[in-house]
């Protein structure tokens, strides 16, 4: 049978799950003529490349079930994750990044007052923000600034000294790494055929960024 990839695409969007595809560009603090990166003095990049969303994708995320070693991703532990996606649609480079927008996974964090950006990128709703002695009350005290990331302040509000903690939601964000989980050779998908060729790709799911 021959491989219908618009019945593989149609399973991964029918079955999938929402991300948002973060695509990485080498930031210009990194001159390659002299050799020289200033990453950890600039103030705009992450690990020397500077991001933009690529808009919604979707895929198929699953829990590793067992450790595994891989030839090109070495040694995969039980419960990281992994995402499939149609090759063509999401070609993801190096240092790429993937927000799973469908999850959201709980913070705590201490703040300095002047200090007030959480420490995630994509953070969903605030649950509480207090120090020793008070618990803040969200639009009375503070808002959550869901564009910048941080706590404002706010003036006639109860505020605290220096220190205080957030507790709050995020989605979560992932480096994505290796060029892809898929067999070398043609293999059977059910209802689909013989996959030819690498129509999809699947990639594993970091907190740690990759190296080099």
């Amino acid at each position: 049978m021959v491989f219908n990839p618009y019945g593989f695409k149609l399973a991964i969007i029918t079955m999938g799950e929402e991300f948002t595809w973060v695509k990485a560009m080498p930031c210009d603090c990194y001159d390659p003529r002299q050799n020289y990166d200033a990453q950890r003095g600039c103030d705009v990049c992450d690990h020397g490349q500077v991001y933009e969303s690529q808009g919604t994708q979707k895929g198929i995320v699953e829990a590793v079930k067992r450790d595994m070693l891989h030839p090109d991703l070495g040694w995969i532990q039980m419960g990281e994750l992994t995402l499939t996606t149609i090759q063509a649609d999401v070609p993801f480079g190096k240092f790429d990044k993937v927000v799973l927008t469908q999850r959201a996974e709980f913070e705590r964090e201490t703040l300095s007052r002047g200090a007030d950006d959480l420490g995630h990128t994509y953070p969903v709703a605030v649950i509480e923000v207090r120090d020793s002695d008070t618990i803040y009350v969200q639009d009375t005290d503070y808002e959550f600034d869901d564009v910048n990331n941080q706590i404002d302040w706010l003036d006639g509000g109860d505020a605290p000294d220096n220190v205080y903690s957030v507790e709050y939601t995020h989605q979560p964000e992932y480096w994505h790494i290796g060029r892809g989980l898929q067999p070398s050779a043609p293999q059977p998908a059910a209802g689909f055929g013989m996959v030819i060729g690498k129509p999809t790709r699947t990639g594993l799911l970091s907190l740690t960024a990759p190296e080099g």
